[in-house]
């Protein structure tokens, strides 16, 4: 017969009675040794607090669930009023691009450079609309979120305000970045975002007039690609896209052969390969983070929330094409970070200003982490 389990903690006294004495003492000795390790990170300086340094995984997965967890407590007892109230959205769309869109984008425009650096890296907006209920994201905008970055907008803009910013927010996830920055451009910016979340179809014609003129402004002799739209009228500009690039970008540094790419992205497909010097592993992996590109996707080796906003990283050197249109090459993916917006008018990633070594980096890095 096995002995009780408690027996790990006492010693024999020739009976089954723990002897309580000593578990307290166990439990104390660990709890000492655990407060010991905490002391030396803490008052050692062992925890790396720059910005430029991921958290484990560990640590961060921690820390976001008791920040999920907490705001959803926070926030069960505000009322969500009616968010299809027009005024509301029309209230929003100005309220947003003069206090929110420095830290978390537009459709298809991205945060400024200051917000990118950021640990953790402010979500682009369509992440938190689509992934939060209306009374959770007013919680958010009043109360803030302490060391984030994230301030507290309470005292500073009244709560119909705040629930005119939650209304706006909570239509950007029907509305193309194309349709979206035609809205900006009209004389009415706020009704013209109404009638284009309101009338999808005007929007599919916004992006296939943005679509005609990237073919337009093609060379005639533009190489033929593999093309999979996604989105009318985008067919015309997969046969355009790449000289496109090439005639907008600087010259590539060491322009790497022509590699086959693969048919799809199944397992047992051939990944493409590198040339050693065509970028930097480890630096690209400092590059995704400092960019902030884990705030949209999911990057092997990258610390990040599991967001659903753009497409997993985890295999890229087996992907057969580039956001559908383009043969996937480590030239194209290089010009496809650089100045994605350029080749695919409806894309949602915007153009960051990544410079070519700083892509080819990044590259590099994702080729390697898919072999």
């Amino acid at each position: 017969m096995h002995a009780p389990w408690w027996r790990i903690f006492t010693r024999s006294r020739g009976n089954d009675v723990p002897s309580v004495r000593q578990f307290v003492l166990t439990v104390l000795v660990l709890g000492a040794v655990a407060a010991a390790g905490a002391a030396a990170v803490v008052w050692g300086g062992l925890y790396d607090v720059a910005a430029t340094t991921q958290h484990p995984a560990l640590v961060f997965r921690t820390v976001a669930t008791a920040l999920d967890t907490s705001i959803e407590r926070h926030a069960a007892g505000i009322t969500t009023p009616d968010l299809s109230n027009a005024d509301l959205v029309r209230q929003g769309l100005p309220l947003y691009r003069s206090n929110c869109a420095a830290c978390h984008g537009e459709p298809g425009i991205a945060a400024q450079p200051i917000a990118r650096g950021m640990t953790p890296v402010p979500p682009p907006i369509v992440s938190p609309a689509r992934d939060r209920p209306p009374n959770e994201l007013f919680w958010i905008v009043k109360h803030g979120i302490k060391m984030t970055g994230m301030p507290a907008w309470d005292l500073k803009l009244t709560d119909d305000q705040i629930w005119s910013l939650v209304a706006f927010v909570s239509r950007l996830p029907d509305i193309s970045p194309a349709a979206y920055k035609a809205a900006l451009k009209a004389p009415d910016p706020a009704q013209a975002f109404l009638e284009y979340v309101n009338d999808p179809s005007r929007q599919v014609a916004i992006i296939e007039a943005a679509s005609a003129s990237l073919d337009a402004s093609a060379p005639s002799a533009a190489p033929k690609t593999a093309s999979g739209p996604d989105t009318p009228g985008e067919n015309q500009a997969s046969a355009a896209a790449k000289a496109v690039w090439v005639a907008a970008l600087p010259p590539l540094h060491t322009e790497p052969p022509e590699i086959a790419p693969c048919e799809d992205s199944m397992v047992g497909c051939e990944p493409n390969t590198l040339p050693a010097d065509f970028g930097d592993a480890d630096r690209g992996k400092l590059a995704l983070h400092v960019y902030g590109c884990m705030s949209c996707h999911q990057i092997a080796g990258v610390v990040g929330r599991k967001v659903r906003v753009g497409p997993p990283l985890g295999d890229m050197s087996r992907r057969g094409l580039i956001a559908g249109i383009l043969p996937n090459t480590p030239s194209n993916l290089v010009a496809w970070i650089r100045a994605p917006q350029s080749a695919k008018p409806s894309t949602a990633m915007p153009d960051t200003g990544v410079e070519d070594k700083t892509a080819r980096d990044m590259v590099a890095y994702l080729y390697a982490r898919a072999r």
